[in-house]
């Protein structure tokens, strides 16, 4: 992802930052094997930089404002949601050619068993392989589960959220965010504007994992299962916060004597 970002990023119709991410704590104090490109193949994919538009060199002085007067703000703010809209595309263009070269696929979504699910969950980050395994024990058992990763979060991927979803009847969303002051996390806010008159099943938000907190196996069960009876018409909702104590309010900051 970093060697697309660098890609994406640099691309004349977008120039535009990118931020790769990855789940604090749970990913970033852990340490795995990975196979990577050598340096070699890493410079021939992301090309020598060409610099564009606002660049610092001390034989070709600019000056660069660091202000923008109200006269100009809405035009850069244009400038920003096209390079965003334009993103989109030259990202999967990347992708394509990045899996060409090294053989992996990389996606704006990926879509895990979703062809005929019944309910499915959408997920973000290093949640989406626990939610994988859980989606294939259910699979065993004859339960139609799938699920939806987002890959990339901005520019968000509503048309492919809106595919992938659009026969699911009973849809949760997984979000590692509390949303505090909204009716649900960012990615549920987004899957439901996506989906927004589509006609699609109900869709339910669940907020857990917070600050890295393990998502467990169990706790998939646990909100697929919440899914199942809302597809089932045996229950009307779900439990948002699905890994909170029991006695989360009994929690208090305490004065020690000094």
């Amino acid at each position: 992802m970093m060697l697309c970002a660098y890609r994406i990023s640099e691309h004349e119709d977008v120039i535009t930052p990118s931020m790769v991410c990855f789940d604090g704590f749970y990913l970033s104090h852990s340490m795995q094997k990975v196979d990577t490109p050598t340096d070699e193949e890493a410079w021939e994919f992301v090309k020598p930089y060409v610099r564009r538009n606002m660049y610092l060199d001390t034989k070709d002085v600019m000056f660069i404002n660091d202000l923008c007067p109200t006269v100009e703000h809405t035009e850069m703010k244009y400038q920003q949601m096209m390079g965003f809209k334009n993103a989109a595309k030259v990202a999967k263009d990347v992708f394509a050619e990045y899996k060409e070269r090294f053989g992996r696929d990389l996606h704006t979504v990926e879509k895990y068993m979703l062809e005929d699910a019944d309910i499915a969950v959408v997920t973000i980050g290093s949640m989406s392989g626990t939610g994988k395994y859980v989606v294939n024990q259910l699979r065993e058992k004859g339960i139609k589960a799938g699920l939806l990763r987002i890959c990339m979060f901005r520019p968000f991927p509503a048309e492919e959220v809106k595919d992938a979803l659009k026969n699911v009847k009973a849809i949760g969303v997984m979000d590692r965010s509390s949303g505090l002051g909204a009716a649900q996390g960012p990615v549920c806010s987004e899957v439901k504007a996506a989906l927004y008159g589509e006609g699609t099943g109900k869709i339910f938000g669940f907020i857990g994992g917070i600050a890295g907190r393990d998502i467990s196996d169990g706790s998939f069960r646990k909100i697929f299962r919440e899914l199942l009876d809302a597809y089932e018409g045996k229950e009307s909702g779900c439990n948002m916060w699905f890994d909170v104590r029991d006695d989360a309010m009994n929690i208090r900051e305490v004065d020690m004597p000094c």
